[in-house]
């Protein structure tokens, strides 16, 4: 009973434990955030979470965590992620996110390759075949495309403000 009231307490405080320290990084990725992964407490984990979270990003048990794992490596801002970021965005079905990660990441770290990205993206074509081959079911080619440049407007004004991120 001990351990259940714990659980509820920490829970109920977001994402610190009872002590003050973040939660465990997997836990955090794994829970439901109804208004978005909150910005303030995935910020305060720093790069050393980033192999744990890379390593997750690769693993198909954690497809149902693959938005928050890739936002929150991009508010975490280390910028070792950007290569993996940008292969999950152009291989698997969770590009809105992997863009949104990439702008938090742009809007912490300044990393040109991550921006440059976005930019491209802007008026990207069917280049990122990827994209278009993951998707190829539920849009065509022409909805697909403007579906991935509004994602990418849409993380590139994270560079003016940090909105929480409603994958």
């Amino acid at each position: 009973m001990h351990n259940l009231t714990l659980k509820i307490l920490v829970s109920l405080m977001g994402a610190e434990s009872a002590v003050g320290q973040p939660m465990d990084i997997k836990e955090f990725v794994r829970k439901v955030y109804i208004h978005g992964v909150p910005y303030e407490k995935a910020s305060k984990y720093d790069a050393s979470m980033a192999p744990t979270l890379l390593k997750m990003l690769k693993d198909p048990r954690e497809q149902d965590h693959w938005s928050n794992i890739v936002i929150t490596l991009g508010m975490i801002g280390d910028e070792s992620a950007v290569e993996p970021m940008i292969q999950f965005i152009e291989k698997r079905k969770v590009q809105r996110s992997g863009m949104m990660g990439l702008g938090y990441l742009v809007n912490k770290s300044g990393n040109q390759r991550a921006l440059e990205y976005l930019i491209a993206s802007l008026t990207t074509s069917a280049r990122i075949e990827g994209f278009f081959e993951a998707i190829k079911n539920m849009f065509t080619p022409a909805t697909a495309e403007r579906k991935l440049n509004k994602y990418a407007a849409i993380a590139l004004s994270f560079r003016q403000g940090l909105p929480e991120a409603r994958a």
